[in-house]
């Protein structure tokens, strides 16, 4: 106490700090495997990552995301108040996030697998030959030749077994099962993955006509309109000659490009497969109470299939050229941004979750950066895959 009988200051501080360094402890004897993990070196950090989950400074989900979106986007301002852009109602659907529990369900590539081929028949869905918590060279070896090995818990994370006796199959499940093990939501800050359990599918790969690696893609942008309607975006992909093309639902093109690449468009307009019709009914018929939802499709000569939901298109870091565009993309998209009460709810529910997660490992090397806690032991440096 002081002479005035007043806590000082510096005496509260103390007293916060001891709370919150007992919340860290705390909170991972719930997870003694994260403990273990984070004290033997055994989450894959990348210190060039500056918006990586184990950082020693503590970033709010808010800066993080302006922070990627700096990066991403430049010196474009960002209204998480008022958002108008394409882009920029992206970033508020990351942060709020409404309806995490069925994002969650259907960014999970398992269980997608399942509603699609409840809603519109398995024939446009690849199989899934196995699925699992870990994979091991023997899973690898019994499944053989040409298979595509996804993780449900993230995104762009497929691996490709063209041969197992050209694939170093002990590298191959390392990576795999070091990307099972390390959460995803925190990489770009999409809530719905962290709500996913984490599993490997294994499926056959599916070639295109001329067969090349990769069929051709057809991602359906949908946007939900108040007369009931959908605003279509279709972004096609080509592999063979290698570009990009935006049409609409009557397969018309854009006078606009979808984050511009040098491959971004070609010198012909491909011609309107004989199934484009039938994809986007299906995609229609799959977007079904989503204001604004991504439903992808890969197509070979005679067939197609679906590939993924995605309710980010790039991570929400999307330009539009001309620029004027990205307004004009945004009004398509008609945003129900609830009231204040509502939003603290939904931002609760999406994020606060994923502590037993990321953010025990978070406030662990906070506490090693203030402290000298551990100076005294030294731990045995391990390696892993990117």
């Amino acid at each position: 106490m002081t002479p005035t009988g007043k806590t000082s200051s510096s005496n509260v501080l103390s007293v916060l700090d001891i709370a919150k360094k007992a919340k860290t402890f705390i909170s991972l004897l719930a997870r003694p495997e994260q403990l273990y993990k984070v004290i033997y070196g055994k989450h894959n950090t990348n210190s060039n990552d500056a918006h990586n989950l184990v950082g020693s400074t503590y970033w709010s989900i808010r800066q993080r995301i302006g922070y990627r979106w700096r990066i991403k986007m430049g010196d474009v301002p960002l209204d998480f108040s008022r958002p108008a852009t394409f882009a920029e109602k992206c970033q508020w659907r990351k942060f709020y996030c409404p309806e995490v529990e069925r994002f969650a369900q259907l960014a999970d590539k398992y269980q997608a697998q399942e509603f699609v081929a409840g809603h519109i028949g398995d024939t446009h869905v690849v199989p899934v030959k196995w699925v699992g918590d870990r994979l091991t060279p023997e899973v690898v070896h019994q499944l053989g030749d040409d298979m595509v090995y996804h993780l449900t818990h993230r995104s762009e994370a497929t691996l490709i077994v063209e041969t197992v006796e050209t694939t170093d199959i002990e590298a191959l499940c390392r990576k795999a099962n070091t990307m099972l093990d390390w959460p995803y939501s925190m990489i770009g800050q999409e809530p719905w993955y962290g709500h996913i359990k984490p599993r490997i599918i294994a499926r056959r790969r599916v070639r295109n006509c001329e067969g090349h690696l990769f069929p051709d893609d057809y991602k359906f942008h949908l946007f939900a309109q108040p007369d009931g309607s959908k605003k279509v975006i279709c972004a096609i992909g080509k592999v063979a000659p290698k570009g990009r093309f935006l049409v609409d639902e009557d397969f018309c093109p854009l006078p606009f490009e979808w984050n511009p690449t040098p491959y971004s468009q070609t010198m012909h307009q491909p011609s309107k497969p004989i199934q484009f019709d039938e994809m986007l009914a299906d995609a229609l018929l799959l977007s079904e109470g989503f204001d604004y939802v991504r439903i992808d499709f890969m197509k070979t000569e005679d067939e197609y299939y679906f590939t993924e939901f995605t309710f980010t298109s790039a991570g929400g870091h999307v330009k539009l050229i001309p620029s004027e565009y990205d307004e004009i993309v945004g009004d398509y998209w008609h945003l129900d941004t609830g009231n204040a009460l509502q939003r603290v709810w939904w931002h609760a529910r999406a994020w606060a979750p994923l502590w037993r997660t990321e953010m025990p490992v978070r406030w662990l090397r906070r506490l090693k950066a203030k402290t000298d806690l551990w100076g005294q032991f030294s731990f045995p440096e391990t390696r892993y895959l990117q």
